[in-house]
């Protein structure tokens, strides 16, 4: 099995790549290989509803790119799923992000649930992802958020005091009621266990849930319904990008 991540950060090097690569197939099969790709064209990060959609473009052409090189899968890496319906019309392979595949595990293995996020600033927004995502919005108790700034600590290597912020927004989670915790940023990923061990709660890493979730469809032979996510018109489309100040 071969899956596609396509990495909605940008300007990281092959090094910073395959850490993140690595840290993917600790969830994987042996017999699935993973390859991750950054954008390339778009220089956003990803930290608000408008910077979805000016990365979008890019992150269609490379869902599109992923099919015809023959990967069974493409996995979003962000909580945020962006473009991910778009790249389920435009493509026949399943599209899953984490955002997505880490609710659908929340909902398996707990009834109750809160979100760890980097800013406090987005906690509206997670609020209306979550009604917008289909699953039973009264579940979701509460978003949590951490001091983290995801273009500093992506470069990173040392990553306790960020487990340990972590671990003491989770404790307020489950204060709050949750009895499972989702990192609402693949800038967590790995960090999911430790938190889980010291809070006592299952603790949804998106990173591995993505790997699951895709590997679990793949051997199944499902993908996105063509009833549910049509076929876009076959024409022409052109746009024009540029720079927002």
């Amino acid at each position: 099995m071969r899956l596609f991540v396509i990495n909605t950060g940008y300007d990281m090097s092959d090094e910073e790549i395959e850490i993140r690569v690595q840290r993917m197939k600790r969830a994987a099969s042996p017999d699935t290989t993973i390859h991750m790709e950054c954008l390339e064209e778009t220089k956003i990060c990803i930290d608000s509803q408008l910077d979805v959609a000016l990365a979008s473009p890019e992150i269609i052409k490379k869902a599109i790119k992923a099919e015809k090189e023959g990967y069974d899968a493409v996995l979003l890496y962000c909580t945020s799923d962006p473009a991910m319906e778009a790249c389920r019309e435009a493509v026949k392979i399943p599209v899953i992000g984490g955002g997505m595949a880490s609710f659908l595990t929340a909902a398996a293995v707990g009834s109750r649930y809160s979100m760890i996020i980097t800013s406090k600033e987005r906690e509206s927004e997670k609020h209306r992802f979550i009604k917008a995502s289909g699953l039973n919005s009264g579940d979701f108790i509460s978003v949590q958020s951490i001091e983290y700034d995801i273009l500093s600590m992506q470069k990173q290597k040392e990553k306790t005091d960020t487990v340990n912020q972590l671990t003491a927004a989770a404790r307020k989670c489950v204060a709050d009621g949750a009895d499972v915790v989702i990192l609402g940023c693949l800038g967590f990923a790995g960090m999911g266990e430790a938190v889980s061990r010291a809070v006592g709660v299952p603790v949804i890493d998106p990173a591995f849930a993505m790997v699951g979730l895709a590997e679990a469809l793949c051997r199944q032979k499902l993908a996105q319904s063509r009833h549910a996510y049509c076929n876009p018109p076959k024409r022409a489309r052109i746009w024009a990008g540029g720079s927002m100040e």
